[in-house]
């Protein structure tokens, strides 16, 4: 067994047949969730620093053995940032005051963040297409994260001051 495809496309699931990037974002909103209601928010905190770290050299070292540099069955940076989104979101849950919050909550941070991963805007795309290996790659993962949960919070803050209006 390979640990470094392991790591890098989450326990295979970047060789999924169809929609890679979708599967990720799912299964990796699941564990996210998971992890947040068993351990906490700081051990999802240190997931996704430990995650980043680790990907970045294990990226670039995948790069420099692998014959091709097709990069699609790489998930880790889909992983990363929508935990990234999912901690926003989780932590703004307690100020909602209607009811289904937390679905609403998990709904609205995988659809900001699979909107912002995909359009890559401004600096998203800039770090994304031009800075090479890993640091582009989870870097862009990271803004991804952190621009679509100020999103979600915007959005679910929207809601909940449409619903008392």
């Amino acid at each position: 067994m390979n640990l470094q495809r392991v790591f890098l496309t989450f326990f295979y699931i970047g060789y999924a047949p169809k929609y890679t990037k979708d599967i990720a974002i799912i299964v990796a909103t699941i564990v996210g969730m998971i992890t947040l209601y068993s351990m906490g928010e700081e051990t999802l905190s240190m997931l996704i620093l430990a995650s980043s770290i680790i990907s970045i050299f294990e990226i670039k070292k995948y790069l420099q053995s692998s014959e091709d540099s097709d990069l699609d069955n790489i998930v880790i940076d889909v992983v990363i940032g929508i935990w990234l989104t999912l901690l926003s979101a989780y932590s703004t849950i307690p100020m909602l005051s209607y009811p289904y919050a937390t679905e609403i909550a998990i709904v609205v941070a995988m659809v900001t963040f699979y909107t912002i991963d995909r359009w890559k805007p401004s600096t998203i795309g800039w770090l994304y297409y031009h800075i090479q290996g890993g640091l582009g790659i989870i870097g862009s993962a990271i803004l991804s994260g952190i621009a679509s949960g100020f999103m979600t919070i915007a959005i679910l803050k929207l809601i909940d001051i449409l619903i008392k209006a």
